[in-house]
């Protein structure tokens, strides 16, 4: 694990390599690729040059029997020719590979040093989709020390499980490589489309404050399962230094400043929450409905009135037949007016944070918290293990890709008010609503709470039957006094 005290270069040439997907069968393709990328990066003198998840052999093996019986190299093999190729080159590199350590095989990716040393590998913990037919779940989260300062390294679905990130930066990493295998879920033929490269490699980097370097692959691995290239060099507070074409192999060159991760205030009864073991708590599925969400901007709220600024609203409401309104009040005795009057119309007021519970309603479970919780992953997480079907947030910035990540990692609905607008988020993180800020009005949809439910986002890959809070704790407190 890195020192606190390692050092890193006030700015460094990082790259990632795409590269394209060759089947388990052509895995001699594969390693030409990788040899051409670092005869490349080191023409293009590179500090750090990342390289995909699963680069060599490949990703789809089919079964573990399967892999034994390819001929490729064994992880100790290409380790060793790995060394060599970074050794020649004089730099550094974090490379995605199949490792087969004490009978089991891992998903996992080596992070070596210029003299071909190997600095540490990291081993894939959150396991997606076809991950699960062969790989078993690294049980350790750390961070590498290197002549680049401290490195942390996190593999495609990692990213989606926020506490990952969180352990990363606790321990002191000042730059996370990705080495991905992003499948391209685009609708249409032809298209493009993933999410960690569309909004939440942006989010982890705007929440945690460190550049993030994702490598893909592009091009089909078999007839059912293609990458969608984009690979990303992201700046520590979000600013996109590079994107790769969807479909083309290219090495993304950028030059990345190492910095110091970005300390979130997080709640204590969020933290335990987080790092206990305790079951999570399913939001009911059988009986629900679709209700119609009504999410008011606060420049539409006298706060301390307890009442909306056009008493019109709430006619308007009526008539969309609106289940729940969200809106941002002092308590007192004005606003518990305010919901009893909605409520004798048949809609429950959501107007103050829910003092760290999970609430229950007619319409289903919610959980609400105040703006300055929204940047920090903690407490959404927290309440939706504890069963919140219906996130909300009140008056907070409105910063899409966030809000979006939010409600994925979550697999939760998500309803938020801001200054001039507000914004309701589907579990897939898909923006189903949200209003002009130039033209502030009440945003309004209906949603089906039976989908906070259900928390597949994938074939077979459950976001707490993935969660581990035991390797959490082991490598990061979240600010618990312990």
């Amino acid at each position: 694990m890195a020192s606190p005290m390692s050092a890193s270069p006030a700015e460094i040439t990082a790259a990632a390599a795409q590269l394209p997907a060759f089947p388990l069968a052509e895995a001699a393709r594969s390693l030409q690729q990788i040899e051409a990328a670092f005869a490349e990066a080191a023409k293009r003198a590179v500090d750090l040059l990342v390289l995909p998840e699963c680069a060599y052999p490949a990703y789809l093996l089919g079964s573990p029997e399967h892999y034994a019986e390819s001929g490729c190299l064994t992880s100790d093999q290409f380790l060793s020719r790995l060394s060599k190729l970074v050794a020649k080159a004089g730099l550094h590199a974090v490379c995605g590979f199949v490792e087969r350590r004490d009978g089991k095989l891992h998903n996992a990716a080596v992070l070596l040093g210029p003299d071909g040393a190997v600095l540490g590998v990291h081993r894939k913990s959150f396991l997606w989709g076809d991950d699960l037919k062969c790989f078993s779940p690294g049980e350790r989260i750390e961070v590498f020390d290197s002549d680049l300062g401290p490195i942390g390294i996190a593999i495609c679905a990692d990213l989606r499980s926020p506490e990952i990130m969180a352990s990363l930066v606790d321990q002191g990493a000042r730059l996370v490589a990705v080495p991905t295998c992003w499948v391209n879920v685009a609708a249409k033929s032809g298209g493009y489309s993933n999410p960690q490269a569309e909004f939440l490699v942006e989010a982890r980097a705007r929440e945690f404050g460190v550049p993030l370097v994702c490598a893909n692959k592009f091009g089909m691995e078999s007839p059912d399962l293609g990458y969608c290239g984009m690979s990303l060099i992201m700046a520590g507070d979000g600013t996109i230094l590079g994107q790769a074409e969807p479909d083309r192999e290219q090495l993304l060159v950028a030059e990345v400043k190492p910095v110091d991760g970005i300390g979130r205030d997080v709640p204590h009864w969020a933290a335990v929450r987080i790092l206990t073991p305790e079951d999570p708590v399913a939001p009911a599925a059988d009986g629900q409905r679709p209700i119609t969400v009504a999410a008011v901007p606060d420049v539409l709220v006298e706060a301390d009135r307890g009442r909306l600024t056009d008493a019109g609203i709430l006619d308007q409401f009526a008539t969309q037949d609106v289940d729940v309104v969200v809106a941002r009040m002092t308590p007192g005795t004005r606003t518990a007016a305010f919901e009893l009057h909605l409520r004798a119309m048949g809609m429950t007021a959501i107007t103050a944070p829910s003092d760290c519970r999970v609430m229950y309603e007619p319409f289903g479970s919610f959980g609400c918290v105040e703006a300055e919780h929204v940047m920090s992953f903690a407490p959404l997480r927290a309440l939706a293990l504890d069963g919140a079907a219906l996130l909300v947030a009140l008056s907070a910035a409105d910063e899409p890709t966030v809000l979006r990540s939010r409600a994925m990692e979550n697999r939760c609905w998500l309803a938020v008010t801001h200054d001039r607008g507000a914004t309701i988020v589907a579990p897939n993180g898909a923006i189903t609503a949200c209003g002009s800020t130039a033209n502030p009005e009440p945003v309004v949809a209906t949603i089906d709470l039976s989908e906070s439910a259900n928390k597949l986002v994938f074939a077979d890959t459950h976001i707490w039957d993935q969660r581990r809070p035991e390797v959490y704790a082991a490598a990061t407190h979240l600010g618990l006094d312990v």
